[in-house]
């Protein structure tokens, strides 16, 4: 399992350099232009606009992280590993923005519903309602790729798919979708492509099929890719009143995403030395918690701050303010919280094996035992998710 860890340290760096992407993007990008933050606070630097691409790259990283952590985990193992990595940071993370802009409101920054709260530390219905924060809409693609990957799980037993058949599948409904949205004319954003990406990437790491038998689908895949990314970036554009870009702007952000999620999967942080694989390790974990809590959070506390200080002190100031604060989410609150989530998991896990005919069918896979489900709690999360 250390070993695993270290070969994919690079994911971990990059998580935490996206993470920050996505903080720098709302704060001196979007926010200013869309009424949430004073527009003084804009920053001129025409590059930020691709920061908004930080979010896809996430989606291609859940592909691939997601597919490598399910390969030898059953069906009930992969959906508690998942519920873990969410739930704690969801919880925290949402009572925080839930509290602070509930009792203390500051406009122009939205206020929060309770309703989304209980959608937030809940997760699961996050499919179906927003969250506490504006980020966490990406959670509902997420979660539904988990879902996907569960049936997967499920089917695999009995009806065994290998990876280039399970690619061609997600592209063929991917490609009707995206058919079928083009002659209604409709421009919704479903995501799928850069999932189908990151599960590429790991059949490519993993050796499960060659370069060659990946060159047809690798054709078929970028094309939709470019396509998704342009209709995003003009999405974006049209909301914010700035003018939309050419279409082959969607080819080379497509590309740039390929290329930059791709170095990080085939390269191999085995050969980093161990304190600099230790940092790594810990920027990854940060990553999530600083994800899920700096939008509306900051938003807030950047609009506060500006009564009293310059507008650009609030916004380097409560940046700091959050990666501060998501590090000690992640190193302090979330371990003891995931232990939690785990034993709870697997206690209802147990129970259902024991009573349900279809629990114990779907166990035959190979589970953790419950004892060795609690002495992996102290070894370092693999890479991935928040996205993973």
């Amino acid at each position: 399992m250390r070993r695993e860890c270290a070969r994919f340290a690079y994911l971990d760096l990059l998580r935490f350099a996206l993470s920050l992407a996505v903080l720098v993007y709302h704060f001196f990008y979007f926010g200013p232009r869309c009424g949430v933050l004073p527009a003084d606070g804009a920053l001129d630097v025409p590059a930020l606009a691709l920061f908004l691409f930080a979010v896809e790259a996430f989606f291609i990283l859940s592909g691939f992280v997601i597919v490598l952590s399910a390969a030898n985990r059953d069906p009930l193992d992969f959906a508690i590993a998942r519920l873990t990595r969410l739930g704690p940071c969801l919880l925290v993370c949402g009572s925080i923005t839930f509290i602070c802009l509930t009792l203390w409101p500051y406009p122009p920054t939205p206020g929060v519903g309770f309703k989304s709260y209980i959608a937030t530390i809940l997760v699961v219905p996050l499919v179906r309602y927003g969250g506490v924060d504006w980020s966490l809409w990406s959670l509902k693609y997420e979660l539904l790729f988990y879902g996907l990957v569960f049936l997967g799980l499920c089917g695999r037993s009995v009806i065994p798919i290998g990876p280039r058949s399970a690619i061609t599948l997600m592209l063929a409904a991917e490609g009707a979708t995206l058919a079928a949205r083009i002659l209604a004319q409709s421009h919704s954003f479903q995501f799928g492509s850069y999932f189908i990406a990151g599960v590429v990437l790991y059949a490519a790491r993993t050796r499960r099929m060659s370069w060659p038998s990946m060159g047809p689908l690798l054709v078929i895949l970028f094309p939709m890719l470019a396509i998704e990314s342009w209709w995003e970036i003009n999405r974006v554009n049209r909301m914010l009143g700035l003018p939309e870009w050419s279409a082959w702007s969607g080819a080379w952000i497509a590309a740039g995403l390929i290329a930059l999620v791709g170095v990080s999967v085939l390269s191999d942080g085995a050969r980093l030395g161990y304190p600099a694989r230790s940092l790594i390790q810990k920027l990854g974990r940060v990553s999530y918690p600083l994800y899920v809590l700096h939008q509306l959070f900051g938003y807030w506390l950047i609009n506060r701050m500006a009564a009293s200080v310059p507008l650009w002190q609030a916004q380097v100031i409560t940046s700091l303010i959050v990666v501060g604060m998501a590090w000690w989410i992640a190193m302090v609150l979330e371990p003891p919280l995931q232990r939690g989530y785990r034993k709870c998991g697997f206690v209802l896990v147990a129970f259902l094996r024991r009573a349900l005919p279809e629990g114990r069918r779907i166990a035959r896979g190979g589970s953790l035992s419950y004892r060795a489900a609690s002495a992996s709690a102290a070894v370092p999360a693999q890479p991935g998710g928040r996205a993973g």
